[in-house]
């Protein structure tokens, strides 16, 4: 019987490390994969809230800086980055905000009729019915926001909370 734990016991162990390794190493491919999946704008499809059809990287406006934000109604930093960019449209203008987030359509229809959103045409909220947005981006919190360039190069990724400034600095 001691014999049996000897040799059980150093597999066992042995088996336990060598998943842990392959779970590590597995996640850090996938980190990768999905770091070099968004140095340019991966190609998307979600739904558009407002005309209720699919919006696709290829129908975003050209030559202009793209703000990717993923939002949760419910959350405070969402809600409180939403209203400062609203209060400072006028200095988005040459730029399009997309809006992307998994919640029920109803509820999103609510948020956009809260901050009157159909009125900036620089703004989409934009529905994730299939939850691939964090399949495309990687891991996000909310509010995450994805800067792309004129040439979609992305410019950077905010988790968290971000000052209006610095995303005012992202448009030069």
């Amino acid at each position: 019987m001691k014999r049996h734990l000897k040799i059980l016991i150093p597999f066992i162990l042995f088996c336990g490390i060598f998943f842990m390794v392959f779970k590590i190493y597995k996640n850090v491919d996938q980190k990768n994969r999905i770091n070099l999946q968004i140095k340019n704008l991966p190609k998307f499809e979600f739904i558009d809230l407002i005309t209720k059809r699919e919006f696709t990287k290829y129908e975003l406006k050209r030559n202009t800086t793209t703000f990717f934000i993923y939002f949760n109604t419910e959350c405070e930093y969402c809600n409180y980055e939403i209203e400062k960019i609203v209060s400072n449209i006028d200095k988005f203008k040459n730029s399009q905000i997309l809006l992307g987030s998994f919640e029920e359509q109803q509820v999103l229809r609510a948020f956009v009729e809260k901050y009157y959103l159909t009125k900036y045409e620089e703004i989409k909220v934009l529905y994730d019915k299939d939850l691939k947005f964090e399949e495309l981006f990687g891991d996000c919190v909310f509010p995450s926001v994805i800067v792309y360039d004129d040439n979609n190069k992305l410019v950077k990724f905010y988790k968290g909370k971000v000052n209006m400034d610095i995303l005012l600095k992202c448009l030069n």
